[in-house]
């Protein structure tokens, strides 16, 4: 990527904890969605389907 001139905007290691930190701040909006559509990422969903699966 760096040969097309492009550059991250934000260190990893910020922009993680940034994430972690609005995913805390915001539980309740969270949770509102879970509600109405019975998830909240499918992908999550779809890997702990997979996880329970493969547990013996």
């Amino acid at each position: 990527m760096k040969d097309f001139g492009w550059k991250p905007e934000y260190r990893f290691e910020q922009a993680f904890a940034d994430t972690v930190e609005w995913y805390t701040q915001n539980r309740k909006w969270i949770e509102r969605v879970r509600r109405k559509t019975g998830v909240f990422n499918p992908h999550i969903d779809l890997w702990e389907g997979h996880k329970d699966k493969n547990k013996k």
